[in-house]
């Protein structure tokens, strides 16, 4: 977050006064970066819901992280408006760069299932439960938490039947 959006922040670097730093949080790309400014918002159907189809307006680009070794591989950021509720989502992915933009905001849009099952993997099955102290055994427990709940939603599929009953 910058000073100039959140006024009462301290400055964890030095002022530079030669830049223009309009764009300086992700909220103000879409207004002041060339790159969206110029774009065209772009209709995709995201999913359909209750309500009905889900039709989300996107701009989208491809950039670099700037590091302290240098640039690293191309990321890309969408920008996501909802014309209906004025709502906007952003989102960054590390994707391979022939990745169609379809399949990007098909992933973007339904992570509520990656959180569903690590929500049932801490509830269920004890994923929190762990006390280790290197990356190597809680990688483990991981994956041993991930494999049971893939055993456990196996089985329950395979007893409620073909009709799900």
């Amino acid at each position: 977050m910058c000073t100039r959006c959140h006024p009462g922040w301290a400055r964890e670097f030095p002022r530079l006064k030669a830049r223009n730093l309009r764009a300086c949080c992700v909220k103000n790309l879409a207004r002041h970066s060339p790159l969206l400014r110029d774009q065209p918002w772009e209709p995709f159907h995201v999913k359909d819901t209750l309500k009905g189809p889900s039709v989300w307006e996107v701009k989208h680009t491809k950039f670099y992280e700037k590091k302290k070794l240098g640039a690293t591989w191309a990321h890309w950021l969408l920008v996501c408006h909802q014309p209906l509720t004025d709502e906007y989502k952003y989102f960054v992915s590390n994707a391979a760069e022939g990745t169609p933009l379809e399949v990007l905001l098909h992933v973007a849009f339904n992570r509520w299932h990656v959180e569903k099952c690590f929500q049932e993997e801490k509830s269920e099955l004890g994923m929190h439960h762990f006390e280790v102290r290197n990356y190597r055994s809680m990688t483990r427990h991981f994956i041993l938490t991930s494999m049971s709940h893939l055993f456990l939603v196996q089985e329950l599929q395979r007893l409620a039947g073909p009709r799900g009953e």
